[in-house]
């Protein structure tokens, strides 16, 4: 660009993180066993550089200027800044301040603030708001943003994107100290960040997520907001809870009959799965899971358990009922793990079609 606007006056102004764009030519320019290219970072402490990024970039720029971070008890400083800068009305203030502000301090878990990234929150809440003004609970509007935003709290958001107030309930009694009460999410206690614990408990700010039960419209309003394809992923996951309650289900009668019911009915589940899935993927690109998951449903494919639990239903005259038991027992643990491989999926999914929409 300088080569032809090298004019008396022109100035031009680059803005970059240094440190991002140092490592970057650090990795391109590496240097070992006379080969360049980032591989080779991989297999060295200490290879030898053709070019250092930062001599590169001092080449490039003459004048640098390095920005301070923006630390987090800056927060009130920087909230105000947006707020004048944004021209709002009293009212409109009066939000910010009263409603959005106290979910901002759980925005950030380390001590240094983004600023996009505030702005982006206060946006995606604005937009929210005005697109559904039907949501009259903003608490529960911005606490799911808070969750979507965090990095650390991905699978706690994905968890109650999935199961709604199934998941909700649980995470309340875990909070209430059953720390087992997240075992059937594929959650662990690590995956609630303390902070994040105190936010959602009974005089947090957030608590209202856990309190209500209709929470659905508030996750369809952040998932149309944060992805063009939000409403097929959520119609995966309205698909998902079927097929998950009724495999589940299946292992809670106590004879053949009705376990034919409910694996047919599964089966028809799972055909609409697929196909959902299928959008979401190129043609070309077979999913494992959904392979796994049609061996899973075959009653030809001899591996599988729930077929010799329903072999000794059908026996149960000749085989003791704990064998049965036993057998169902299995039967279900491999259903869960078929599950939890098919939530994983649609985790991976779900951040792809994210991915793809930025």
């Amino acid at each position: 660009m300088k080569l032809f606007f090298d004019l008396k006056g022109f100035v031009f102004v680059v803005g970059l993180d240094r440190e991002v764009v140092e490592k970057s030519i650090d990795s391109r320019y590496l240097l070992e066993n006379g080969i360049a290219g980032p591989v080779e970072a991989q297999h060295s402490h200490n290879p030898p550089r053709l070019i250092k990024g930062a001599d590169y970039l001092k080449k490039i720029f003459q004048v640098p200027f390095s920005l301070a971070p923006v630390s987090y008890t800056m927060l009130d400083d920087l909230f105000s800044a947006i707020q004048k800068g944004a021209g709002l009305s009293d009212a409109q203030q009066r939000d910010m301040r009263d409603t959005v502000l106290p979910h901002l301090t759980h925005l950030f878990s380390g001590m240094r603030l983004n600023p996009r990234e505030v702005k982006r929150y206060i946006n995606a809440y604005t937009i929210q708001m005005k697109v559904k003004p039907n949501l009259d609970e903003p608490n529960i509007v911005l606490a799911l943003n808070t969750l979507a935003f965090r990095q650390d709290c991905r699978n706690l958001y994905d968890a109650i994107l999935t199961f709604r107030v199934e998941f909700t309930s649980a995470l309340q009694t875990f909070l209430t100290g059953d720390a087992t009460a997240l075992e059937d999410f594929d959650l662990k206690a690590a995956d609630v960040p303390d902070d994040i614990r105190e936010y959602l408990g009974n005089n947090g700010v957030a608590h209202a997520l856990l309190a209500s039960a209709h929470i659905d419209a508030y996750l369809d309003a952040g998932e149309a907001a944060r992805s063009s394809a939000g409403g097929y992923f959520l119609e995966l996951l309205s698909v998902y809870r079927d097929f998950r309650s009724t495999a589940l289900q299946a292992f809670t009668v106590d004879d053949p009959l009705s376990f034919d019911g409910r694996w047919s009915n599964l089966h028809s589940i799972f055909y609409k799965l697929k196909e959902l899935i299928s959008q979401f993927r190129r043609r070309d690109e077979p999913s494992i899971i959904v392979t796994e998951l049609e061996k899973w449903l075959d009653p030809s494919h001899a591996g599988n358990r729930w077929n010799h639990w329903l072999d000794l239903m059908n026996r149960r005259q000749e085989v003791k009922p704990e064998q049965i038991e036993q057998a169902k027992g299995q039967g279900l643990e491999e259903a869960k793990q078929h599950l939890k491989s098919l939530r994983m999926e649609l985790r991976k999914l779900r951040w792809h079609s994210q991915l793809q929409a930025a």
